[in-house]
């Protein structure tokens, strides 16, 4: 079995459904029907395709409904459910890359992306022979959860800078982001990140500051600003009859 089914296995097991792999149904094969049963009795049934490629994914549609369509697939499937009491009717999910077709509305559409993250949100670090629930353990626990691991994937991997730059983007959005600029006291640290961002440009830091600053802060800032003599002499360029700006501030 691909990684990517097994993989789909176990985010369907987190939530309660037993996994039938690998159906034959004449020439098509079935990925997996998905039953959640509860004291024999059959609560939900889904059969669902996987469809994931590290390129990826960029097949029409229509070649992955013909198999949710088939006659003997649905046969097959049929047989199944029939062994159990309770709903007969099942629904349909396709597992593919994120945004690689559009949704056909009767069919749900999941990003193998979306799995793959709530898989290794979900593992422990308990010893298993399965050598991709043990590749995945080794991925979060090992390069995930490393610092400078991270740092190093982001370096060396062939992910292009436009992704690059949107994960970075997405990291600095999250509020465990704004914890670290909270409680760095290196003030180099800080300039260093924001030198070369918008926010260093007069225009956007006069705009951030107006718009996050309450008054006692924004008070304090310019207190702070004309203790300096860039400031100081901006300030002094008045005209004989005109008071200097720091007298206002004081």
């Amino acid at each position: 079995m691909f990684p990517e089914k097994e993989i789909v296995g176990m985010w369907l097991n987190a939530q309660g459904y037993l996994v039938v792999n690998d159906i034959n149904a004449g020439k098509k094969v079935i990925d997996a029907l998905a039953l959640k049963v509860e004291k024999g009795q059959l609560i939900e049934a889904v059969h669902v395709e996987v469809a994931v490629s590290v390129t990826g994914f960029s097949s029409n549609f229509s070649e992955i409904s013909n198999k949710f369509e088939d006659l003997l697939v649905k046969k097959t499937i049929g047989d199944y459910i029939n062994k159990f009491t309770g709903k007969k009717e099942y629904k349909s999910m396709v597992v593919v890359n994120a945004s690689s077709i559009e949704n056909p509305g009767h069919i749900k559409v999941v990003s193998f992306e979306k799995v793959l993250a709530e898989v290794l949100a979900g593992l422990d670090t308990q010893n298993y022979n399965n050598p991709t629930v043990r590749t995945l353990q080794l991925v979060n626990f090992l390069m995930l959860s490393n610092p400078n691991g991270m740092a190093y994937l982001m370096k060396m991997s062939n992910v292009s800078r436009q992704t690059k730059e949107k994960i970075i983007e997405n990291i600095l959005c999250l509020p465990a982001t704004k914890r670290v600029f909270a409680k760095v006291k290196d003030s180099d640290k800080i300039e260093e990140c924001f030198s070369v961002s918008p926010i260093a440009k007069p225009e956007y830091l006069a705009n951030f500051i107006i718009n996050n600053f309450t008054t006692r802060s924004f008070n304090m800032f310019l207190k702070e600003l004309f203790k300096h003599d860039k400031a100081k002499a901006f300030t002094t360029k008045t005209s004989p009859n005109q008071k200097p700006l720091s007298v206002f501030i004081e």
